[in-house]
C-alpha cells in the first residue's frame, strides 16, 4: 500500500500514519517528493483493517493499493500528475536527481593517482558538472587488465577520490563490489554507492545495501528484462529505503558496433510509466567510442533520463581503463551544454503532454460514429 499526503500537511499529520502503520506491525517508508509525501507500508501480508484506518486519518488524501510484483518502484501518480522520488547527493543534499535539474555526474573510469583525480575533478566542477565519479574496484573480463588501486589499498584510493569531489563540493559516485567493503566506504564519506551492471543480481549485496544510509545509483544488468530488473530494485527498498537511482547502460542487442546496445525506450518507461525512482543514462558503456556519448547522451535526455553518468579523463590517451569511450575535456563540456539546452526544451512541452487516460474518454465516446465515417473502401480490410 501507499498512502498519498494531501500537499501541505504538518509534521503531526506524518507522524499519527507512521505510527499506525507501526502499530499494525509493518515499516513506514517516507518518501518526500518536491510537492506530495507518500508513505510506504512494507509488510508481507497488511491487514486489511490498516487500509480503514489509514484512509481516514486527516492529512491522507488517498491509499492505493498495489498489486504489481515491483510496487515499490511502481509510479503511484496520474499521468499529468505523477510522483518522483528525489534523491539528495552530498552534504547538505545539494545536488538533487529527479529534481528541477539535469544531473550531470562525470569522471575517470577507474582512480590512477592524485593528479589524475584532482584534475579530472577540477573539470568536472569548471565546466557544470555536478558529481564526481571513479572506480577504486574493478570489474574486468580479462585477468591481465588494470583492476584499480583498491585491491591493494582500499582505504587510500577512496580518500584520494572523496577529498578530491569534496574540496570542489561535488559529491561522489564510487561503485561497490562486495559486502565486505560496505564499511569503508561509509566510512570514507563516499555519497553515492554504486552497483553495477555485473552486480544488478548479486541478492547478497542488495539485501545488504539495503539498511545503507547511502543513496544508491542502480545499474540495470545488461540480460536483464525490464521487469525483472524492477523487481531486483524492490530488493534494495525492502527496509523501507527509497533513495535509489536506476540507471540504463546498455543490454545485450544486434549492433554489434557498439560495446552495448542503449535502451532508450526503457528510459521512457521508467519515466512516463512504471516507476517513481530518477532515472540516470550511462552513454559511455553503451557507446563503447567517445564521439558517440554526445549524441546518444541527448537522445536519452529526450526519452526521459534525469541525469546522465559519463566516463571523462584529463587524457584518455593514457587511461588505465575504458580509454576509447572516454570523453576529451573539450567534449565533456559541450556535453554540459548541450544535455541542458535538451533538458530545458523537455521541461518546456512535457507539462503539456497528453497521456492516453487523459484523452481516451474523449474519442471513446465517438468510436460508433468515427467507426461508420472512416470505414474502409474495402470491407474486407
Amino acid at each position: 500500500m501507499k498512502v498519498v499526503m494531501e500537499e501541505g500537511i504538518n509534521g503531526e499529520h506524518l507522524e499519527r500514519v507512521v505510527a499506525t502503520i507501526e502499530q499494525y506491525h509493518a515499516k513506514a517508508s517516507v518518501d518526500k517528493g518536491e510537492r506530495i509525501t507518500l508513505v510506504g507500508v512494507i509488510a508481507r501480508d497488511p491487514s486489511p483493517e490498516l487500509y480503514d484506518r489509514l484512509q481516514n486519518l486527516p492529512g491522507v488524501k488517498e491509499v492505493i493499493r498495489i498489486s504489481s510484483p515491483h510496487k515499490e518502484v511502481k509510479q503511484v501518480g496520474q499521468p499529468g500528475n505523477f510522483f518522483y522520488t528525489q534523491v539528495h547527493l552530498g552534504i547538505g543534499g545539494n545536488v538533487v536527481v529527479g529534481g528541477k535539474d539535469l544531473t550531470i555526474i562525470a569522471g575517470p573510469c577507474s582512480l590512477e593517482n592524485k593528479a589524475q583525480i584532482e584534475d579530472a575533478a577540477s573539470i568536472v566542477s569548471d565546466y557544470g558538472g555536478n558529481a564526481l565519479r571513479c572506480g577504486v574496484k574493478k570489474w574486468r573480463t580479462n585477468w591481465r587488465d588494470s583492476h584499480g588501486p583498491g585491491y591493494d589499498d582500499l582505504k587510500g584510493s577512496l580518500d584520494l577520490v572523496v577529498e578530491a569531489g569534496h574540496k570542489r563540493d561535488l559529491p561522489v559516485v564510487i561503485e561497490i563490489l562486495g559486502v565486505n567493503d560496505i564499511d569503508d566506504y561509509v566510512q570514507a564519506g563516499v555519497d553515492c554507492l554504486q552497483v553495477g551492471a555485473t552486480n544488478s543480481e548479486n541478492q547478497e549485496l542488495l539485501y545488504a545495501l539495503a539498511s545503507t544510509k547511502i543513496p544508491i545509483l542502480y545499474k540495470r544488468g545488461k540480460g536483464q528484462k525490464l521487469t525483472d530488473y524492477f523487481i531486483w530494485a524492490t530488493k534494495l527498498m525492502k527496509e523501507g529505503k527509497n533513495d535509489i537511482i536506476l540507471c540504463e547502460r546498455g543490454v545485450n542487442g544486434l549492433n554489434d558496433i557498439v560495446r552495448n546496445t542503449a535502451d532508450h525506450a526503457a528510459l521512457s518507461v521508467m519515466r512516463y510509466m512504471e516507476s517513481r525512482l530518477p532515472a540516470v543514462f550511462d552513454p559511455s558503456h553503451s557507446s563503447k567510442y567517445r564521439d558517440l556519448v554526445v549524441p546518444q547522451s541527448l537522445a536519452a535526455v529526450a526519452a526521459g533520463a534525469q541525469g546522465l553518468i559519463v566516463e571523462m579523463h584529463p587524457n584518455p590517451h593514457v587511461a588505465a581503463t575504458d580509454g576509447t569511450q572516454t570523453l576529451y575535456p573539450e567534449q565533456f563540456k559541450l556535453l554540459v551544454e548541450a544535455a541542458n539546452a535538451q533538458w530545458s526544451l523537455i521541461k518546456k512541452y512535457e507539462p503539456n503532454y497528453y497521456f492516453t487516460r487523459q484523452l481516451e474518454h474523449k474519442y471513446a465516446e465517438n468510436i460508433d460514429r468515427d467507426r461508420e465515417r472512416y470505414a474502409p473502401l474495402n470491407r474486407n480490410q
